[in-house]
Order: C-alpha cells, then structure tokens, then sequence
C-alpha cells in the first residue's frame, strides 16, 4: 500500500474515531439538558392549528394569557433522569399553568419506583403551594403501580376516566387520561363516557403512547398528549432505533416529537425528560412542554 494511501486511511480513522468520541461524549451530556418548548394548540380559523414559540420565557407572545394552559412532562423513568427535581420543577411551574400533567413511566419496567415518586412528590408539593392541580397517565413501565402510589404523592391518576378544569375565560375543558396496558402488542382501552356539554375542542386526551390516535376520530376530542416515544433518545439516521428496538407506527410514519396530525385529531409527543436502556441522549433533549390552548371564543358567541 503506497505510504500517502494509508496516511490518508490513518487520518481518516483517526478523524471518524475523534468524532464518535465527541458524539458520545455529548450523548453523555445531553441528558442534564432540560428544554421548555412553548406551544400553542388553537382551534381559532385566524391562526395555524400548531405553534412554537420563543425558546425565551419573557417574550411577549410567551406572556399573553392563554385560554387554558397546561405544564406537560412524561417518562421520568426514576434513575433514568438527570434532572435535578428542583429544576424540572422550576421549568413546570415557572409559566403559571392551569394544571401539570404527566404522561406516564414514572420508572422502569416497574422496578424500582421510590425515585420517580420522589420526583413527583417534589413538583406536587410545589404546586399545592401555586394552587395547581396535578394529573397522571400511566406508562408501559407503570403497570405495577396503582392509584395510591400516585396520589399519595400528590398526582391524581386518570385511568380510562375523566376531570373538568376550568379556563380562564370560566370555560370547561375535558381532561382525559387513558392508561396503558404495558402489553405488546398494545390493548388500548376504549374511551369512557364524554358530556356532550364540553365540544371535541374542549376535550384534551392524555395517553402515553400517541399511536393510540388511531383508534378514535375527531368526534371523541380534538387534541393529545403524549410520550412514549423520548424523541428517539438517541436520534439515528433511517429510523433505526425504532427498526431495531420498537414496533410502534408513528415513528415508521416520521413522526417521534413535537406536533402532528391524524384522523383529524392534533397531538404533541414530548421527548421525555429520562432515559431509558442507557443513561444517554443525543439530539433528542429532555423536554418539559408548556402548552396553550385556546378555542374560537368568536364563534361560540356568534361573532
């Protein structure tokens, strides 16, 4: 092999070696890296059904009063998260909501429970303080945990059942939280009972895997809230961590965050704030999501 040939191979194994080095080494980092996305869900004909706002919390479009909005997180999986409970916290209730929710796997595979709880007993004492109601979804790794676990921690479970908060403009709005049956392939419970009082545009499904869009239609409710998915935690080219290690469909579709749209329902997947396998992330932060929701007030008063 002449010398310039295999000098030029060594730099280049050298150069791919650095890099993977510096992937890693960021893979082990990202996972202390709490990010508030800020989201608008409207059902108003003068605006676009989805919006991300400023990453800054004291922009002026961030302050405006939302008709309803919500402090949203999802899979914790106890040691698998690196933020610290005072700073998941602060990112929760720094926006004033309505309520906080959280979207399920509080731990992993129902093993070992006492961190997550410990972290929601923490968010939940805080939020008693602001008066914030707090609401939970179970996960596919929280089968083995029950309402009391919850509640004595201060998050009301919902398990296939349904609360009425009130907005600030005194409006109804449905929370529905749908458990999950931690089973493969999914079961996924049918819907309980809705008022007819409250529209579908007033009604905000939470369940932890967002594939379950594809039982219900527009009719049931309007929007979603999920997790499930981390983001693709570690986010590789080609859908990979979903061929090798998933079965679940939105991903094969190109959807694994933020905002998407099916049967006619809009959900938003939050990237989750742990992990779960191994203690890493890459391109793929932890989220806590702040999301706002509003419905056409005009219409409804004839305007």
């Amino acid at each position: 092999m002449p010398a310039a040939v295999f000098q030029g191979l060594f730099i280049a194994s050298v150069s791919l070696l650095f890099i993977a080095m510096a992937f890693f080494i960021w893979a082990i980092i990202e996972p202390y890296i709490l990010k508030i996305e800020y989201v608008r869900m409207f059902h108003r004909k003068e605006y676009a059904p989805f919006e991300r706002l400023s990453k800054d919390s004291s922009s002026s479009s961030v302050q405006k009063n939302p008709d309803l909005r919500i402090a949203f997180f999802s899979d914790l999986h106890g040691r698998g998260c690196r933020i610290k409970p005072n700073k998941l916290c602060d990112a929760l209730v720094s926006s004033a909501p309505d309520i906080i929710v959280f979207g399920g796997d509080i731990c992993q595979r129902g093993k070992s429970i006492e961190p997550g709880l410990n972290y929601l007993r923490y968010i939940a004492n805080r939020a008693s303080q602001l008066g914030i109601p707090c609401f939970a979804v179970r996960g596919n790794h929280d089968v083995l945990i029950n309402s009391a676990d919850f509640d004595s921690h201060g998050f009301h479970l919902l398990v296939n059942e349904t609360v009425i908060v009130k907005s600030k403009q005194s409006k109804d709005y449905l929370i529905i939280g749908m458990d999950d049956s931690g089973r493969k392939p999914r079961i996924y419970p049918t819907l309980p009972a809705l008022p007819e009082d409250i529209p579908p545009k007033r009604r905000i499904a939470v369940v932890h895997n967002p594939d379950y869009i594809y039982t219900v239609g527009k009719n049931d409710f309007l929007s979603m809230l999920s997790g499930h998915l981390h983001g693709g935690q570690i986010y590789l080219p080609f859908k990979l961590e979903y061929r090798l290690l998933r079965g679940d469909r939105l991903p094969m579709e190109g959807v694994n965050r933020g905002f998407f749209e099916r049967n006619g329902i809009r959900g938003y997947i939050s990237r989750g704030c742990g992990c779960v396998l191994f203690p890493l992330r890459l391109f793929s932060k932890p989220e806590v999501s702040i999301v706002d929701f509003d419905d056409d007030s005009e219409e409804e008063n004839g305007g």
